[in-house]
């Protein structure tokens, strides 16, 4: 469904109603004025006063290059509410449809950074049916100049705004390229981040994938992300982040069965504490004030959630399960899950914990480990010394062993089966941060091609885990051809193409390990051959006809 706007407006209008069940309980209205002008003026008089998008759109996160691993990815990025894969919104993800004269990807599910940088700037990764990132077209996200969770309005204003009036209005090929030239669209990248964990009595998966079990009863530290790279902890150092917690022994069990009962955290001046009282109740605190999660107006709600958000952190509540999400926008979110211990008749906490990629090198302290891809060093006491040796276990090592360790020392059977899935959640987050074939960063989203002639592109993978990638040419023009092994694309431009169009070259890579895909495309620009070959070619031209008509008047002097 195409929201009923004109060329000429006066008034743009969102508003997002979402139902659970007969209740509405969120919407969210922004109004926009726009000068009552057609879109074309709107978009010029936008352009014209964009700076390049170079100055402002540095150090931004990469887009993740498949669905699945953007959808983990929550440290680094959230679901954008106007384009959601399972939104039921009667114009969910019109903004990011993809135009068909053009070839272009429609976006099923759009996902917006978390962070932003020192420019207050943000990122869109949206992505296709097949789960793969668009990068062409308006489809694609795109580099926002306003972070949309941060300066709404500005937002609005300057970023979307403009997509209306320089492509969703207006059918000028030219207009909706100036667009993408000042707010570009993103490409994917493989510099995703990590996840770690506690859960059950406690066992422990760290960022770079040990797995030990520690029954420990007192307050650790369970993460911690100084201001300096360091492998030990040092008191005397000011801290990014910081974050405990607390186990205590479970009441009624003669066994020494530990688990966790309280997570605190702590960035600047905003402290954070989730609770398990003596109720069995899971209190939350910020700066000791309790937070209550009601579905109100000024909370802001999904389908069975709701969030919390303030400067620099957000807090979202599951309504269904309790499960808490905290994020801070350094890159981190952590995962609190309540889980009912039948033979105590008590609630304790499993912790998950998601890291941005750029957090990794000795950037982490505590129990989930240090982040710098070595499992091999991630025990280590508060000095920085290494602490026992590291087992290499599967992934069905590790479930059976938290399953079936937990079910015999707790004598219940439901605590086993949520450690059980607590581990297969732990390791399957893990597999789907799995990259898939990487393609050059030397490519360019775009390539100036002439009439004759002959386009080679090298679409170079390069995987981690095998050197074995499969290239297929998903679209393209159909003389064009695609060596499977190599990457080696060719193709010998017809001089009866049209000059102007644009010519999508689409290309996957597959690995062989582990079958994971990504895709790539190319938008190939035909232009005029040069200018200054043909005007040579039309002077010697014009020289050698004037010769000629010289040399047939001498030789009919000649002749008479």
């Amino acid at each position: 469904m195409v929201p009923d706007v004109g060329v000429h407006i006066a008034v743009f209008r969102v508003a997002i109603v979402i139902y659970r069940g007969e209740k509405i309980y969120k919407t969210v209205k922004t109004a926009m004025k726009t000068i009552q002008v057609n879109s074309n003026m709107n978009c010029n008089s936008w352009s014209q006063i964009q700076e390049n998008s170079s100055i402002w759109n540095k150090n931004l996160l990469p887009c993740p290059n498949t669905l699945r691993q953007v959808k983990v990815a929550r440290a680094q990025y959230e679901p954008d509410a106007m384009c959601r894969e399972d939104g039921f919104i009667s114009f969910n993800c019109w903004f990011q449809q993809g135009r068909q004269q053009f070839n272009e990807d429609s976006a099923i599910a759009c996902f917006r950074s978390v962070q932003s940088n020192v420019h207050g700037t943000s990122g869109e990764c949206c992505y296709n049916r097949g789960g793969y990132i668009i990068t062409r077209g308006t489809g694609a996200g795109s580099d926002d100049r306003y972070h949309s969770g941060h300066t709404f309005w500005k937002h609005q204003f300057d970023d979307v705004l403009p997509l209306l009036a320089c492509c969703k209005l207006e059918t000028d090929i030219e207009a909706c390229n100036k667009y993408f030239q000042y707010r570009p669209s993103r490409r994917g990248s493989d510099t995703m981040g990590q996840f770690g964990g506690t859960w059950g009595d406690p066992h422990f998966l760290t960022l770079d994938g040990t797995s030990y079990t520690f029954n420990g009863h007192s307050e650790y530290i369970y993460l911690v992300i100084p201001t300096e790279q360091s492998i030990k902890f040092d008191s005397s150092v000011s801290l990014q982040l910081e974050s405990q917690i607390r186990t205590v022994p479970l009441e009624g069990i003669r066994n020494k069965v530990t688990a966790i009962k309280t997570f605190a955290a702590r960035m600047v001046s905003m402290n954070v504490s989730i609770i398990v009282s003596r109720r069995n109740q899971v209190v939350v605190r910020l700066n000791n004030d309790e937070l209550l999660f009601l579905l109100d107006e000024d909370a802001l709600t999904e389908v069975n959630t709701t969030t919390l958000s303030f400067e620099d952190f957000s807090i979202i509540k599951n309504q269904t399960n309790g499960q808490l999400t905290l994020s801070w926008s350094i890159g981190v979110s952590i995962q609190v899950t309540p889980v009912f211990v039948n033979t105590t008749s008590t609630v304790v906490l499993n912790v998950g914990t998601a890291l941005s990629g750029e957090l990794k090198g000795n950037w982490t302290l505590g129990l989930i480990g240090g982040y710098d891809g070595n499992p091999a060093n991630d025990l280590r006491t508060k000095n920085g010394t290494l602490v026992g040796s590291i087992d290499s276990l599967t992934s069905k090592q590790i479930h059976e062993r938290t399953c079936y360790y937990d079910a015999a020392i707790t004598n219940d059977i439901s605590f086993g089966r949520a450690s059980w899935h607590a581990a297969e959640e732990q390791i399957e987050q893990r597999e789907s941060l799995r990259n898939p074939p990487k393609l050059s960063d030397d490519l360019s989203l775009t390539h100036s091609v002439k009439t004759g002639q002959q386009v080679n592109i090298l679409f170079n993978a390069t995987s981690e885990f095998t050197t074995i990638i499969a290239c297929k040419l998903l679209h393209g023009p159909s003389e064009s051809t695609l060596e499977e092994r190599t990457g080696q694309y060719r193709w010998k431009v017809p001089e009866e193409t049209t000059i102007g169009s644009s010519i999508p070259v689409q290309v996957s890579a597959t690995d062989e390990t582990y079958s994971l895909t990504s895709t790539y495309e190319v938008e190939l620009t035909v232009e005029p051959r040069n200018n200054a070959q043909t005007k040579t070619s039309s002077i010697f031209l014009l020289i050698l006809v004037v010769s000629l008509q010289v040399l047939c008047v001498q030789q009919e002097i000649t002749q008479k």
